[in-house]
C-alpha cells in the first residue's frame, strides 16, 4: 500500500480517494506476512479505502494447503474477508533467463 510514498501519495490514499475496493498482493507466508497485511490493511481503511479481498504470491510449495487452509478461514473469521486466490512459488518464474524466454516464445537465441 505505501507504494508511492516518496513523492507523498500512496496506494491507500488512492484508493481512499476514487472510493474503490481494493486486492491485496501479500506475501504467502506466516506470521511476518500476516503483519504485512494487517498494516497494509490499518494503512487502507485510515484513508477510507475497503479491502476486497487477498491474493497470497510465492506460497511454498510444501506449505501451500497448511497456508491456503490457514489464511481462508483467518480472514473470515477476523475481516470478513476473502482469500481470492494463493499463487505458487515457482523458480522459473522467480529467476527468468533468456533461455526461459525463447522456450516462451518458441524461438532460437542467436
Amino acid at each position: 500500500m505505501g507504494v508511492g510514498s516518496i513523492v507523498n501519495l500512496n496506494n491507500a490514499q488512492v484508493a481512499g480517494a476514487l472510493g474503490v475496493e481494493v486486492v491485496i498482493i501479500a506475501p504467502g507466508g506466516l506470521g511476518y506476512s500476516f503483519d504485512q497485511l494487517a498494516l497494509n490493511k490499518a494503512l487502507l481503511e485510515k484513508h477510507g479505502g475497503r479491502l476486497r479481498g487477498v491474493i497470497l504470491n510465492k506460497v511454498e510449495p510444501d506449505k501451500y494447503d497448511m497456508v491456503k487452509d490457514y489464511y481462508s478461514r483467518r480472514l473470515q473469521a477476523l475481516w470478513g474477508k476473502p482469500l481470492l486466490g494463493c499463487v505458487p512459488y515457482v523458480e522459473e518464474i522467480e529467476r527468468p533467463s533468456m533461455m526461459g524466454f525463447a522456450e516462451l516464445l518458441d524461438s532460437n537465441i542467436i
